[in-house]
């Protein structure tokens, strides 16, 4: 492997990273409070999205790369435009810090995981709040993700156990 370019802008830890489906960005998630997008060919940065009150432990692009979602210690969802870089809405569900966050395949659905023991499946387009998987782990959730096809999930904890839904 040869390093093609670094790429700089956040002021703290970076804890998260996820390429968009072409290829050609990538996004940040910061204890800087920010999450940040990078052109991969030119490596500037083309956006830093603002809003979370804490750090940001996840982000990720939807399937489309029209949007990414991030998740934060201040027990948020937030749903942002690509385009834009504007704010689309902010989930409220979780009573703990939001670690993981990714988008169906489909990119119609949500899931998050938190330190408060749930997994919270959400509608992508409305932000309503479609279930509440609890999780038997008083440590939280480390990772969520879908399968390739979308009909089951997969949660990891904190301890060590994986379970699929």
């Amino acid at each position: 492997m040869v390093e093609i370019r670094i790429l700089k802008g956040h002021e703290h830890v970076i804890n998260c990273l996820d390429f968009s489906p072409d290829g050609r960005r990538i996004v940040s998630a910061s204890r800087d409070k920010t999450i940040k997008v990078f052109d991969t060919v030119k490596g500037n940065e083309l956006m830093t999205l603002s809003g979370h009150k804490e750090a940001v432990l996840s982000a990720a692009f939807s399937p489309d790369g029209k949007r990414i979602v991030s998740g934060s210690y201040d027990a948020t969802i937030r749903l942002w435009d690509t385009v834009t870089g504007s704010e689309i809405m902010t989930l409220h569900g979780h009573n703990d810090k939001v670690v993981p966050v990714a988008f169906s395949p489909d990119g119609k659905r949500i899931v998050s995981g938190s330190h408060d023991g749930t997994a919270k499946l959400w509608d992508a387009t409305t932000g309503f709040e479609l279930m509440t998987l609890v999780i038997d782990s008083s440590a939280g959730l480390q990772s969520v993700m879908f399968s390739p096809n979308g009909k089951t999930l997969a949660t990891a904890c904190w301890e060590g156990s994986v379970i699929l839904w």
